[in-house]
């Protein structure tokens, strides 16, 4: 792995979905082909395909996964799930905020999201003899300094030992990576860092783990889709090394 600068030819940044549809979802399937060259597709997330907008995502439009019983449709690659989509629509919100500008502003630094693909595109790490592709990459991008996040909205095993947990861990083990990347590039810029965003409740944890309060899952980069604020929590932990 290296540093490398992003481009418009990166295998990470899709040009094109593929999708399956019923045959018997006639109706979904021509409004697909009308969309496609239709620029609200691009500008807002109202009506079909169900999709969510936030335009600090490097490509639009970021579709959802169809969660309908009827299932009409399947893509490639595959849409935010539930987890995902509460995670980016949560980001878009604090950052559309007047106090996630302001943070933003205070830091000088601009913020830029990517959905991580999985295995042959994505930036993977490997842990415990197992690939591990974070489901999304953020940037805090300033003039001399930048924080890249590896950020994973998923459920965490009931009864597993977070200690052993190689995916908690990581947010750990991935200052190896970092101290490694910047001594091969020559440069103290850049920072790594890994959260994940929990879709299981934090009752639901709280005895398995042995952890008494969120804010002890947090200082483990644990944050919950139960905190309100925990876009907000996040950025600050980044930011400032303090959450307020």
């Amino acid at each position: 792995m290296i540093y490398q600068t992003l481009d418009e030819n990166d295998e990470n940044l899709i040009g094109a979905y593929e999708a399956q549809v019923k045959r018997s979802a006639t109706e979904f399937l021509q409004t697909l082909r009308e969309m496609r060259d239709d620029p609200a597709l691009y500008a807002g997330d109202d009506g079909l395909p169900d999709r969510v907008h936030f335009d600090r995502h490097l490509y639009l439009p970021l579709l959802l996964e169809d969660m309908s019983a009827a299932q009409v449709v399947k893509y490639s690659p595959p849409g935010l799930n539930v987890g995902e989509r509460h995670f980016v629509k949560s980001l878009r919100a604090y950052f559309e905020a007047n106090e996630g500008q302001a943070l933003l502003e205070a830091h000088n630094r601009e913020l830029f999201l990517l959905r991580n693909q999985a295995r042959g595109r994505g930036v993977g790490f490997l842990i415990n003899d197992e690939r591990f592709f974070p489901d999304f990459i953020l940037w805090l991008k300033g003039p001399d300094r930048q924080d890249i996040v590896f950020i994973d909205p998923h459920g965490l095993i009931q009864g597993g030992n977070l200690e052993f947990n190689s995916k908690v861990q990581f947010y750990k083990g991935i200052k190896d990576h970092e101290r490694r990347l910047n001594d091969q590039a020559g440069r103290d810029d850049i920072a790594l860092h890994s959260y994940i965003i929990s879709q299981t409740p934090f009752w639901t944890l709280r005895e398995q783990a042995g952890i008494p309060s969120i804010p002890g899952f947090n200082r483990l980069h644990i944050y919950f889709c139960e905190q309100d604020n925990y876009a907000e929590l996040l950025l600050r932990d980044i930011l400032t090394g303090q959450e307020s």
